[in-house]
């Protein structure tokens, strides 16, 4: 139970920021020695959300909640120790912490020596404000403080001089490198210009709608797709998603800036003005890096077939002022036309801008107002392929039956170099777990629109995950990456887990981070406390946890990664301690969570509590196999339950099948260290294991950075 410190009138005329901490402090002191006092319950007593409570706290005394916390409890026991009111074991109960060999290693490393001794260093305790209750520094003696602390902090005179000293010297320095600065600012100019110049990279920004009618942002949208279209289908050419320029609809932001933060070297920008059966539109190229219109151009017409043609020759004109090299297959395919007639057109346009709103907001009356657009277009003309498509694509979620390849098919005898035929059939092939024929088409889909984001992003999972084909499943989530820079978080998750098969994992971590600043997600989470625990970065994670559980809703993820770091780090007082906070909020461990839990419990001399939860992971593992068959997944976790229960043979049998298969993830390097296998170290047959594994693994490493060195140049 969280007790609330209410004692005591506040001054009325204190800050807010001291008010807010006379009350934080309050209630941290009333819950001392509650060893479950959690952050979800110091905001409810704040009356503040987590998040709230981390930004205000970070704001005034630059920690997280945890990490303040629990250097208040280190420095009350600290003032309990030189008072030698109690024991060390009994000190550190009283001041939260439900295991003593925890709080010796804390309180070590905070003050640099164990509790024992902190009665007989009473006299290098200074009683100065630290920035947490306020009362002790460490005075160590080890010449961190050169000078005597009295002249350095009350002397009026040394800050003042040091500052005149600082100031003189950045000023020299400056004096005398400004010729170098600017040789270097000169060199990087230059060498800035001709990167962009030769960088054949585009965006085609969301046309502004400028008609009367707000409606017409369907035909507006229908313009910008229907040009990005024709210039995916350039393998010469980089081309951003309509994902990646989506966020920059209706903004403020300066041409330069988008170029910046999207890698685009060149940007086309347009507006549209629409009445009845007449349209002006004005287009523009521009160069990022100098803001400099190459060329812009208005068109007057009226809304006829003449729109195909401004369509194929503005694609055609951007390729040319890039000085693109336009293939004669390239070429052709820039003039394909869905259908001659411009009502059917129209129709499927509006259709597509449905399935937009679909994919947006997850309505499925966007669905069936799709399926109405298709069907109208389709009656107008039974051949407009765009329609064909587009309603065999709302059959992916209406109906997964074979109507969706009929449909593709179609449309695919009438030109068979329609990309999104072969995208949709890739699409319904990954759904119905044929994944074969979903490779086979998303390759067609790239051949015909190698700049097709989408494609690459879910060629690169199928690779991986499916196929364990890291060098492909990588090439095409990197791909991906280029041409969708502001990218679904889960492209980083799978590129991430590409360099962490290879035991790349400071790549693993920055593509898992990047997914957690695009959405701070559970999954990525776990993945990047994932790799420090392979790396036995244990320390390193409790920081990553502390602060990114704050601002995250993920507290069961949060709570069984400390647990799992506590146990692989050996610390099992803590484990438990955390694992009994897991279950206490009605948290359930997955069966392969309770084999580590079982193993911890072997290590803590609780043989029986270990023996019931692996006789039940046994029986789990064993029907599962014979269920679904030996994956990898399944034998790798039976694996690990019979050398729990001392089978090695059969645990060495099992773990050599999961190698076969093809492991994912981090497992490999982790056996080394993982308690689990610890009977095995020494075992001939496990050391083969590992050396087979590092033998393929380095192999694959030396693959990624040949293939990534080739697509630098």
């Amino acid at each position: 139970m969280v007790v609330m410190n209410i004692s005591g009138i506040q001054s009325n005329d204190q800050s807010r920021d001291e008010k807010f901490m006379q009350k934080f402090m309050g209630i941290v002191e009333s819950n001392l020695s509650n060893e479950h006092f959690s952050v979800k319950e110091l905001a409810r007593a704040m009356a503040m959300s987590r998040i709230q409570l981390y930004r205000r706290l970070r704001k005034i005394r630059g920690k997280n909640i945890s990490q303040f916390i629990r250097e208040y409890r280190l420095e009350r026991a600290m003032d309990l120790l030189i008072k030698d009111v109690a024991t060390v074991s009994e000190i550190a109960y009283q001041v939260g912490f439900g295991s003593p060999s925890y709080f010796n290693k804390c309180f070590h490393k905070h003050f640099g020596f164990p509790p024992g001794e902190a009665l007989n260093r009473r006299d290098d305790i200074v009683r100065k404000p630290s920035g947490i209750s306020g009362k002790f520094r460490i005075d160590k003696g080890d010449g961190i403080f050169t000078f005597s602390e009295k002249f350095i902090f009350k002397n009026k005179i040394f800050w003042p001089v040091v500052s005149l000293f600082i100031g003189v010297t950045i000023i020299i320095i400056l004096i005398w490198y400004l010729p170098v600065i600017n040789q270097l600012k000169n060199y990087f100019d230059s060498a800035s210009s001709e990167f962009l110049s030769s960088d054949k990279s585009i965006a085609v920004l969301p046309f502004r709608n400028e008609s009367p009618d707000q409606e017409n942002e369907y035909f507006c949208n229908g313009m910008q797709d229907e040009i990005l279209n024709h210039l995916q289908k350039i393998t010469d050419l980089s081309v951003r998603s309509k994902t990646s320029v989506e966020q920059y609809r209706n903004t403020e932001k300066t041409i330069p800036i988008i170029g910046r933060e999207i890698k685009s070297a060149y940007i086309l920008e347009g507006a549209i003005w629409r009445l009845g059966g007449n349209f002006r539109m004005s287009v523009q190229l521009i160069e990022t890096r100098t803001d400099e219109h190459l060329w812009g151009e208005t068109y007057d017409v009226m809304y006829s077939d003449t729109i195909f043609l401004i369509q194929t020759y503005i694609a055609k004109r951007i390729a040319s002022s890039l000085q693109v090299v336009l293939t004669p297959n390239e070429d052709g395919r820039m003039g394909l036309r869905y259908t001659d007639n411009i009502e059917s057109y129209d129709f499927s346009i509006r259709g597509a801008q449905e399935m937009d709103n679909y994919f947006k907001y997850w309505d499925k009356k966007h669905l069936r107002s799709a399926l109405n657009m298709y069907n109208k277009a389709l009656k107008i003309d039974p051949g407009n392929i765009r329609a064909l498509v587009g309603k065999a694509d709302v059959f992916r979620f209406e109906r997964p039956e074979d109507s969706v390849i009929i449909l593709c098919d179609k449309a695919i005898s009438i030109d068979p170099d329609y990309y999104f035929s072969y995208h949709v059939k890739a699409a319904y092939y990954n759904n119905i777990l044929k994944y074969d024929l979903a490779i086979e088409n998303y390759l067609k889909t790239i051949e015909l629109s190698p700049n097709y984001a989408l494609a690459h992003s879910r060629l690169g999972e199928i690779y991986f995950v499916q196929k364990r084909d890291v060098i492909n499943g990588l090439m095409h989530l990197n791909k991906s990456l280029e041409l969708n820079v502001t990218s679904r978080p889960y492209i980083f998750y799978y590129a991430g887990m590409c360099y962490m098969h290879v035991g790349e994992y400071e790549k693993a971590k920055e593509n898992f981070m990047k997914m957690i600043r695009l959405e701070m997600n559970c999954d990525g989470i776990q993945a990047y406390s994932w790799c420090l625990v392979v790396q036995q970065k244990h320390e390193d994670a409790d920081n990553f946890l502390d602060t990114i559980c704050i601002e995250a809703d993920c507290e069961s993820i949060c709570l069984r990664e400390k647990w799992f770091h506590s146990y692989e780090g050996k610390q099992y007082d803590r484990a438990e301690e955390y694992i009994q906070k897991y279950w206490k909020e009605g948290y359930k461990l997955a069966m392969h969570w309770k084999i580590c839990l079982a193993s911890m419990y072997l290590q803590t001399s609780r043989e029986e509590e270990a023996r019931i939860i692996l006789d039940s992971c046994r029986t789990f593992y064993e029907n599962s196999l014979e269920k679904w068959g030996e994956t990898w997944y399944n034998t790798f976790n039976v694996s690990q339950v019979y050398i729990l229960t001392g089978e090695k043979e059969k645990g060495l049998e099992y773990l050599v099948k999961a190698v076969d298969i093809g492991m994912l993830g981090g497992w490999h390097d982790l056996m080394e260290v993982d308690p689990i296998y610890e009977s095995l170290w020494d075992e001939p047959e496990f050391q083969d294991i590992l050396r087979k594994t590092k033998e393929e693994r380095a192999a694959l490493r030396t693959q990624i950075r040949d293939m990534e060195e080739n697509n630098e140049r």
